[in-house]
């Protein structure tokens, strides 16, 4: 877990950013009532489309 931590800590903060995004999109999906298998959906394609943006503007993913 504390290499985890450190990783984490060293990302850029647009990853972060990203990141944190994808996962309070998580949460209100999950408040809507709508399936696990569909959130996973809707979350992983936003994420990867925002992950490759960053790494189309040269940030390090």
């Amino acid at each position: 877990m504390n290499e985890r931590n450190e990783h984490i800590n060293t990302l850029p903060n647009e990853v972060f950013s990203v990141l944190y995004d994808a996962a309070y999109e998580e949460d209100e999906l999950r408040r809507r009532g709508l399936r696990s298998e569909r959130i996973g959906q809707l979350v992983g394609k936003r994420l990867a489309k925002d992950l490759i943006d960053l790494q189309l503007r040269g940030i390090d993913t």
